[in-house]
């Protein structure tokens, strides 16, 4: 929903934003609300989180950018995913990663047409794809 604090999340993850309670600990960084700089820093170092609505979407449907991340993450190329071999192997992950940010219903609409919001939510999908760090709360 407009307003709910994705792009806030995202900052606050990427390291560029602080925030007012909790902590946010991947691998072995931990950064509290009351954290020095020097922490968001290290954060902000090991995260990679795209804050564009448009950037790296693929004019193609929300499940099949989050099997082509999937793919990617695993084969090195999302560009050449063979969709045939993919479904078999990530649809179901893809469909929960959807559940995740709340697109399970757009699994099959086109990105292009999706809300401002929704961009991001799948955004978030193939960050959450690329597997690249795991957050804890």
């Amino acid at each position: 929903m407009s307003g709910s604090g994705k792009t806030s999340l995202l900052r606050i993850l990427r390291g560029v934003e602080k925030f007012d309670s909790g902590k946010i600990t991947l691998d072995d960084i931990e950064v509290s609300f009351d954290s020095s700089q020097y922490y968001y820093n290290k954060l902000r170092k090991d995260t990679a989180i795209h804050l564009q609505r448009s950037f790296g979407l693929w004019p193609e449907t929300t499940i099949n950018n989050v099997i082509r991340k999937l793919y990617g993450a695993k084969y090195g190329d999302e560009g050449s995913t063979d969709f045939e071999f993919a479904y078999d192997q990530f649809g179901d992950e893809a469909r929960e990663i959807l559940k995740v940010v709340g697109l399970e219903e757009k699994a099959d609409h086109f990105a292009p047409v999706l809300s401002g919001g929704e961009k991001q939510r799948l955004v978030m999908a193939r960050q959450l794809a690329k597997k690249t760090k795991s957050f804890t709360s």
